[in-house]
């Protein structure tokens, strides 16, 4: 869970400064990881996402018949 802990505070600095910003997992773990390149099998950061999404943290946007796209979920204004 540390690495999941890593990988997700490294997506979420990533998006801090990006805040429109989105990408397919693809593109993540080319793009936003490329430090970390071949550090982090696909799979694992699959399941990073997956978590942020159940945590509320990203939402997936279809934005073409197979493209899905991970972006910071939007605060409700209150």
């Amino acid at each position: 869970m540390a690495r999941h802990a890593e990988i997700s505070g490294k997506i979420l600095a990533y998006l801090t400064t990006r805040p429109e910003e989105g990408d397919t997992l693809e593109g993540i773990m080319n793009w936003w990881m490329k430090s970390d390149k071949g550090k982090h099998a696909i799979d694992e950061l699959e399941d990073v996402l997956n978590l942020m999404l159940a945590k509320g943290e990203l939402e997936k946007i279809k934005v073409k018949k197979d493209i899905l796209v991970y972006k910071v979920k939007k605060r409700q204004k209150v």
